[in-house]
């Protein structure tokens, strides 16, 4: 696949999509759902409008993404929300069949679980003080989070675990069809080997270089399970000491 050139200097396929949807969340755990859906993470939109919106996108390699999640109106006993897709990829990419497949499929993934509806429901009950008192909990929970400051004294103490346990004699060791990665400690010093069609052995000088080693080489499966959000840095360490060998 060639390199993502910029979005306004290509020639494009692109694609919309809307949908209304009826949701018992609040819209903060709506956005928490939706990035999960989509693995777009979504920013409160900070100009003038009549509607709460969050908005976020991401880039190929299978298509590109621009996606608006809309509070469109508060009811006592629930939220009717609308959900937007702008799907693009360069036109040297795909033909237009294979990128309007793509596209579809994406977007009816996306709203396979949603309660959809073509257009929104009845609104005899929706509130404006509801919608209000909506949108400033949003505001007020995302504030909460924003303040947030992970403890790092267990951190600390679990990553001097997973030293100690190294030099015990555990290890970390991967495998796939083109060889496989270990890390260890020889007696003297911490060290990372490869073998299979990449062949090295590297020493690690530093304790702060090895549990960066180690963070690397499972970076992305202790958060594929939370993907687009990162996950606390305890989970993170505590996954990693379970693949310890």
């Amino acid at each position: 696949m060639e390199t993502i050139p910029s979005r306004e200097k290509t020639e494009n396929w692109t694609r919309d999509y809307s949908t209304y949807f009826w949701g018992f969340a609040n819209p903060f755990e709506m956005k928490f759902d939706i990035e999960k859906i989509t693995r777009v993470l979504l920013t409160r939109d900070t100009s003038p409008t009549t509607h709460l919106t969050y908005s976020g996108s991401d880039i190929p390699p299978v298509i590109g993404h621009d996606v608006r999640l809309s509070l469109e109106a508060a009811l006592p006993k629930g939220n009717w929300y609308s959900l937007q897709l702008a799907a693009w990829v360069p036109r040297t990419w795909y033909t237009e069949a294979e990128f309007r497949l793509n596209a579809d499929r994406t977007f009816e993934s996306w709203v396979h679980n949603l309660q959809t509806a073509p257009s929104l429901g009845l609104l005899t009950s929706a509130s404006q003080e509801l919608y209000d008192q909506r949108v400033h909990q949003a505001a007020d929970e995302e504030a909460r989070l924003a303040s947030q400051k992970e403890d790092q004294a267990p951190v600390t103490a679990l990553k001097h675990e997973i030293l100690a346990e190294l030099r015990n004699g555990k290890s970390f060791r991967t495998a796939h069809h083109e060889g496989g990665t270990a890390i260890y400690f020889d007696g003297k010093t911490f060290v990372r080997s490869e073998y299979g069609e990449t062949e090295s052995l590297r020493v690690l000088g530093t304790e702060e270089e090895t549990l960066d080693c180690i963070k690397e080489l499972y970076d992305w499966e202790s958060r594929k399970a939370s993907f687009p959000h990162r996950p606390p840095d305890l989970e993170v360490w505590q996954f990693i000491q379970r693949q310890m060998v």
